[in-house]
């Protein structure tokens, strides 16, 4: 399914005039869409760009406009309109794709089409084109750019970082000497995936691994699907992992005694544990 998706998405790309190099800027909550669109981009040529749901439009157009980004990718309504409003300032974009069509049914600007509709023109290039899919992955190499990520700006504008193939490969290669790779693993992905880390947690080391990739229902029941998935990987920003140590640490205060002797006995434990490993 993973393979499908990347391979007729991508060339639905190539159909809507993606030539190798084109940017192809990506925007929503973490997804199954997402990945596709990010992987369908780098397997015909195409360099995906990460860009932040809470960014605003303005962000999105200077994002967009420094990139020099050919295509959107884009969850949902609210996404969708960001782009829309900035569509006559941002002359070089082509097309706006979204996956969600949530409160989209009444739109009908021409630079919009869901993901059903590219695949689709996919389906139709690979019978004009047999074998291109395969070509342009096997054409692929490592000091090809994979990944283009903006810098938060907070110490001015957002920058772009490029990230090779290598880049990627070479951290999944990192990962493995402290945790051999193994196909029954699951990985929950919680943080953006425009993030760079996102890009090794939730790209190069399952692929690498043959790993599967779990996503929350919604941004809100994070918490309690991780819990349900109880996966043996996850990855966080540190003020993330600060804000679960606080919140644990919280309801042990409140735990009642033989919970908090527990938890004093065994802490310490876990450190050393910890420190062995690492």
């Amino acid at each position: 399914e993973y393979y499908e998706n990347v391979k007729y998405l991508g060339l639905g790309l190539l159909s809507l005039g993606l030539e190798r190099g084109d940017k192809v800027c990506i925007i929503g909550d973490n997804g199954p869409q997402w990945y596709w669109a990010d992987l369908a981009s780098q397997a015909v040529g195409g360099v995906p760009v990460g860009i932040f749901t809470d960014c605003i439009p303005s962000e999105v157009k200077y994002v967009a406009e420094n990139s020099d980004s050919k295509f959107a990718v884009a969850r949902d309504q609210e996404q969708v309109d960001k782009f829309l409003s900035l569509k006559g300032e941002l002359p070089n974009l082509k097309r706006v794709i979204y996956w969600d069509s949530s409160g989209l049914w009444g739109y009908d600007d021409p630079i919009l089409m869901n993901f059903e509709e590219v695949k689709d023109l996919g389906r139709d290039y690979e019978k004009a084109h047999p074998g291109i899919f395969e070509q342009f992955v096997a054409e692929t190499r490592a000091s090809d750019l994979a990944f283009l990520a903006y810098t938060s700006g907070t110490t001015g504008l957002p920058k772009g970082a490029l990230v090779s193939q290598e880049n990627l490969l070479s951290y999944a290669r990192t990962w493995f000497e402290l945790h051999p790779p193994c196909d029954s693993d699951d990985y929950v992905s919680v943080i953006a995936p425009a993030w760079i880390p996102e890009q090794w947690y939730g790209i190069a080391i399952p692929l690498s691994a043959g790993m599967t990739v779990n996503f929350a229902e919604a941004p809100e029941t994070t918490q309690a699907d991780t819990r349900e998935i109880a996966p043996q990987i996850t990855a966080a920003p540190p003020r993330g992992w600060e804000m679960t140590a606080s919140r644990i640490q919280a309801l042990i205060m409140d735990a009642g005694f033989f919970n908090r002797l527990i938890y004093n006995l065994l802490l310490p434990v876990g450190y050393k544990v910890a420190d062995l490993h690492y």
